[in-house]
């Protein structure tokens, strides 16, 4: 266990006990060979040469982190708001938040769920720290979809004439949405079938913790009182 666990420990490599220090961790995505990315490539555009391709990137691990920043960019969740912006505004003005909640965020999921790099972040988060200009490269692109969904949430809440109970914003909210979407696309490749454990929709589960989550972050009762003031409120009796 503690080979396993000095694998995926946060601990820079440099901070590793010595006999630790001795081991090959395997780099993210390291089973990627640059003779299989040229094969590929050459398979679209015959003329492409290994010499191209060097001269282009110094190094395997420059070619990593370009590529996974554009894996990123192009399976990034905020970019998957745009075709559905209309709708929205369409349910906001008619007092359905609830609906347009679970129009999009099934429509997001399951945008997700179709995209293969939408799994990238699942798949190296626990590691990249062994490769810190990857890991500096993934920072970057999770900011950059973060700060979407951060501008989205408000827009969407002024829209429909809310406000964030205290205690909570854009930015806080972005990042238990994240999570919650990052814990989902993960734990679907783990489902099984059980018959003691009834099968979960990604998309539905998706779209009822999310109108869960915001009816706790957002004044709905326009009462100015933080989620904790609120449920001890109905503990007690109080409303």
């Amino acid at each position: 266990m503690r080979l396993m666990d000095a694998l995926v420990a946060p601990s820079p490599r440099a901070e590793l006990p010595p006999r630790l220090k001795a081991l090959h961790f395997p780099a993210p995505l390291e089973w990627i060979r640059i003779e299989d990315v040229i094969r590929e490539a050459r398979a679209e555009e015959p003329s492409l040469s290994a010499k191209a391709f060097w001269n282009r990137w110094a190094d395997k691990d420059s070619f990593v982190v370009d590529l996974v920043t554009y894996a990123l960019d192009t399976s990034a969740m905020g970019g998957t708001i745009a075709p559905h912006t209309h709708r929205l505004r369409d349910d906001l003005s008619a007092d359905r938040p609830s609906v347009a909640i679970r129009i999009l965020t099934r429509s997001v999921m399951l945008e997700l769920l179709a995209q293969p790099q939408a799994f990238l972040l699942g798949h190296l988060a626990a590691v990249v720290h062994h490769a810190p200009s990857l890991q500096e490269a993934l920072a970057r692109g999770v900011d950059a979809d973060a700060r979407t969904w951060e501008q989205f949430y408000d827009a969407t809440l002024a829209a429909a004439g809310l406000r964030w109970r205290p205690g909570w914003d854009a930015a806080r909210a972005q990042v238990v949405l994240g999570a919650l979407i990052d814990g989902l696309l993960v734990r679907s490749r783990v489902q099984l079938p059980d018959a003691d454990r009834p099968a979960w929709d990604p998309a539905d589960l998706l779209a009822d913790a999310t109108i869960a989550i915001f009816a706790g972050m957002v004044d709905v009762d326009r009462a100015g009182r933080s989620p904790a003031e609120v449920l001890d409120a109905a503990a007690a009796g109080d409303g």
